[in-house]
């Protein structure tokens, strides 16, 4: 874990920004030599990547906008929007900021934006390995506790390579925390206080919820209602003063002491449902785990390296797609494999792996936003592959050349009078050979 590789003075140079940097110049690179063969300009393959980049970082920031409104303190600080450089990106906003670029530039030059997004996605694969190690850099996209041998624990705190630290405001060095020990035990920290609330309104005596719902009932509020304890009606009792409380009336210390102890429905709930929770519980002696929180040790416990399995997963997604360059059947079908090979591998990541919160909130199924969009992506593109196949074509897109292309980029063309194939070497720009 080196969330910062380099620090002289103010100036900061994250490990992750070098890695994601990397893996672009990586990408790039190998779409522009698998460009060139097909007949492709190099410029406009890089030109065109540059601005998917500046359209990618786009999309990345506004859908972390939209899915951490609320628990990213967006609504709280707008400004925080235009704060780019405190970070806030979503992978598969990226991706649609990105392709939305793409079909705009296509559609504008009137390119086959099938055949160039083939030459584009396994690069991309292998762009996203590569920076998949910068998230292991910085300890963000963390993953479960892990027992196997290969688990990986992040540091509380570590110093740049080179270079200084921040001073803090007693005037002492403050080596960079990992992003996995910090959420790890503000999680900790939040449930902790949670399950305080709740031993809290388990263990109010039946008597003073009696004297809640008296006091209320004497005063003309609030009547009808029949609560014996705080197991079986407290949450009942619950919502009925918060509406009088809204009409300004029940507000009595009777009242006030029972919020105090049971502030809210879900904590309420949450009473009537769970075991009696002990001191013992609250100190980390139960089943809970509550060491970041209440001891703060050097490193978290071990984790599954998810970043690894998801660089060595996109890694062999990358071998795939480009061997299978040369057999496919039409336009935009590697584009398509990719659109259902990597959400697989990010929805067992996120299913049975993942233990950080930046995947979103779950909506539904118990999927999040990115398990979500995963299936969605994934059931949409296998859906599409199997009428392309069927038609041999895709969306309008022209038929393949029946020959299809040599690994050097050439068109085979028919059979010579002896038999014996020929090579045009003609070379020519995928779109043309499309139209071929």
């Amino acid at each position: 874990m080196l969330p910062v590789l380099i620090q002289i003075g103010s100036l900061k140079l994250h490990t992750y920004g070098v890695m994601v940097v990397l893996g672009f110049l990586v990408a790039v690179n190998l779409a522009q030599r698998h460009g060139k063969k097909v007949g492709y300009d190099e410029d406009l393959i890089g030109d065109l990547a540059f601005y998917m980049m500046i359209a990618g970082l786009i999309g990345a920031h506004i859908l972390h906008i939209i899915v951490y409104w609320n628990t990213g303190g967006y609504a709280d600080d707008p400004l925080k929007i235009i704060r780019i450089w405190e970070g806030g990106i979503v992978f598969y906003g990226g991706f649609l900021g990105a392709t939305a670029y793409f079909f705009y530039f296509t559609k504008k030059h009137d390119l086959n934006l099938w055949a160039l997004g083939d030459i584009y996605i396994p690069s991309l694969a292998i762009g996203h390995a590569i920076g998949r190690l910068g998230c292991l850099a910085a300890g963000c996209c963390f993953g479960t506790p892990c027992d196997a041998s290969w688990g990986l624990n992040f540091p509380h705190e570590r110093a740049p390579v080179i270079g200084g630290v921040d001073e803090n405001k007693d005037g002492e060095k403050d080596p960079f925390a990992s992003i996995a020990y910090t959420s790890i035990r503000n999680q900790q920290i939040t449930k902790r206080r949670f399950l305080g609330q709740v031993k809290g309104c388990q263990e109010l005596p039946d008597a003073d919820l009696q004297k809640a719902v008296k006091a209320c009932q004497d005063g003309g509020e609030c009547t009808g209602i029949e609560v014996k304890s705080t197991s079986d009606g407290a949450n009942q009792f619950l919502r009925a003063i918060k509406k009088c409380q809204a009409n300004k009336s029940c507000d009595s210390a009777e009242v006030r002491d029972f919020l105090r102890s049971c502030p809210d429905e879900k904590v309420v709930v949450a009473a009537a449902a769970m075991p009696p929770i002990t001191q013992k519980d609250l100190d980390g002696e139960g089943i809970e785990d509550f060491s970041l929180a209440l001891h703060q040790p050097e490193h978290t416990m071990d984790l599954h390296p998810v970043q690894l399995y998801e660089a060595l997963g996109e890694l062999t997604i990358f071998f795939i797609l480009v061997m299978w360059r040369y057999r496919k059947r039409f336009h935009g079908q590697i584009f398509l494999m990719w659109l259902i090979l990597y959400p697989i591998l990010r929805w067992v990541n996120e299913n049975f792996f993942r233990g950080d919160k930046s995947r979103g909130e779950d909506i539904i199924w118990g999927l999040s936003t990115s398990g979500l969009i995963s299936v969605l992506v994934a059931g949409t593109a296998f859906i599409v592959i199997l009428l392309s196949l069927r038609q041999g074509r895709l969306l309008g897109s022209p038929v393949l050349v029946p020959q299809g292309l040599t690994p050097s980029g050439f068109e085979v063309t028919d059979a010579t009078s002896d038999g014996e194939a020929s090579e045009e070497m003609t070379d020519l720009p995928g779109d043309e050979q499309s139209k071929k």
